[in-house]
């Protein structure tokens, strides 16, 4: 296995991305150390938590990276959040520079205040159905082109195989299990905000922040072949 202390820095990494990181709640765009959320009494959100069952949870999202990746990130996200657009970019970033070490599995909580993220969200689902989540995932960031972001250029710029069923499932009124499912799980986990992530099991207490993304690159560097001596794997213990 990799040395230990990977798993002590990737602990750093998820201390350093709570700092100062900015979420959407409630339909507004608002610092994660300023929110007082229900049912806290007014009380800063809770503290980084680990999920014991976070490996189920990640057989239950959209997977977008290999399945034995030396990290894991899930992450429940709002299709109309800006904040949750800059965290899929700098995934993506990672993603592309670590295609072997990195995950990301991405779990559907559009907000009831987001006007358009429930019809964005059920886009991607009826992608999924195609095996093209991945494909109008990525149509569906960044925030500011969303207005033209109809079900026909959807189907059409993400190349799905059979555009007629792909845009009949945007225009149903059926409840989507996959949406509603995920919704269920992030708010049993008492979350109230987008974006939220679990890294490698550690639900954190705020989004990613710059240098939080920056310190998880330098331990999946270490985790290339020619930087890590030992077979491919991190210790949790």
């Amino acid at each position: 296995m990799a040395s230990a202390h990977l798993w002590e820095r990737l602990a750093t990494a998820a201390t350093i991305m709570v700092a100062t990181a900015g979420v959407c709640l409630a339909g507004s765009v608002v610092w994660q150390h300023h929110v007082a959320t229900e049912g806290t009494g007014g009380q800063a959100p809770r503290e980084d938590r680990r999920i014991p069952d976070w490996r189920e949870l990640a057989e239950l999202g959209h997977r977008m990276g290999p399945d034995n990746a030396e990290v894991t990130v899930l992450y429940f996200g709002d299709y109309e959040c800006p904040y949750c657009a800059k965290a899929d970019l700098d995934l993506g970033a990672l993603r592309e520079e670590f295609p072997e070490n990195l995950a990301v599995v991405f779990l559907h909580f559009p907000l009831a205040t987001h006007p358009r993220s429930h019809a964005l969200a059920r886009m991607a689902e009826c992608g999924a159905h195609q095996d093209s989540f991945e494909a109008v995932h990525s149509l569906l960031f960044p925030t500011d082109e969303l207005a033209e972001m109809d079900p026909d250029r959807v189907a059409r710029d993400a190349q799905v195989p059979r555009v007629d069923q792909f845009l009949d499932c945007a225009a149903g009124d059926e409840e989507l299990p996959g949406i509603e499912e995920d919704k269920s799980i992030g708010e049993e986990l008492g979350i109230r905000s987008t974006p939220r992530f679990i890294l490698q099991g550690v639900l954190l207490g705020a989004s990613p922040d710059s240098a939080g993304l920056s310190e998880l690159g330098s331990i999946l560097c270490q985790l290339q072949p020619d930087a890590v001596d030992g077979a491919p794997g991190i210790d949790e213990g």
